[in-house]
């Protein structure tokens, strides 16, 4: 079958996915979770592991336009209700607390992120240097720079700023 003198051809879909509408706030947020699920596979895939892939997820960033993306290194662990917007890049053996959001940054090897610590690089970026210890509940803003062993304790704000290798 022709139509103005082209041929018609069937597609079939292997993945539901692609094809799924969106016509209700339901629909929208079980594909939006279906997307995560398969982020998180992916990662567990190349050895990162999640604590509860159900409870992760990879974002844009709808203030810089940077489109999410999760870099990691060997040996990386993520606890559960972790946000990622962004370009963000964990080193080897990084681990991330519980709670976390972490936008635009770059965390280098053997870095610890305690749980509900923030990490907002926006279009600066932030970076903890290798071996740092940053929180719990601290706050990284755009322009920290953390050397090596530096150490950032609990309810500590950091916006601007450069922090020498082992500072505390």
């Amino acid at each position: 079958m022709c139509i103005r003198d082209r041929p018609v051809v069937a597609h079939r879909i292997t993945d539901a996915l692609q094809v799924a509408g969106v016509n209700s706030p339901l629909q929208l947020a079980e594909l939006e979770r279906a997307h995560q699920l398969r982020q998180a596979r992916a990662l567990m895939e190349q050895g990162v592991r999640l604590a509860d892939p159900a409870r992760f997820d990879v974002r844009d960033d709808t203030r810089t336009g940077v489109r999410g993306e999760l870099v990691c290194g060997q040996d990386v662990e993520i606890d559960v209700n972790c946000v990622f917007t962004g370009r963000v890049e964990l080193g080897e053996g990084v681990s991330i607390g519980a709670n976390c959001c972490i936008a635009n940054a770059r965390i280098a090897a053997g870095a610890v992120i305690h749980p509900y610590t923030h990490i907002d690089g926006e279009k600066a970026g932030a970076t903890v240097g290798e071996g740092a210890l940053i929180g719990p509940f601290a706050r990284l803003r755009p322009g920290a720079q953390l050397g090596r062993e530096v150490h950032i304790g609990n309810f500590v704000e950091v916006k601007n700023s450069t922090l020498a290798d082992g500072a505390k």
